[in-house]
């Protein structure tokens, strides 16, 4: 499940974090690390959340079926 998320949020974040510290001449590897792990960190915890709110939340607040992740 947390290499699904980090395939699914993490590399988006991941990629556009880094790319902005690469246009602004930041090419710290260990910086670049960190800055991975940092963008896996908000993606995991950001689909957490959605599972969250796809249980929680009411179909109509949601924009989408209540519960689909779980049909799936």
């Amino acid at each position: 499940l947390n290499r699904m998320y980090q395939l699914k949020t993490g590399c988006l974040l991941v990629s556009s974090m880094q790319l902005a510290a690469l246009a602004a001449n930041y090419d710290d590897k260990l910086f670049l690390e960190t800055l991975n792990d940092f963008g896996n960190l908000i993606g995991l915890t950001y689909q957490i959340h959605d599972d969250i709110i796809g249980i929680e939340s009411e179909s109509e607040v949601l924009g989408k079926t209540k519960n689909l992740d779980l049909i799936n």
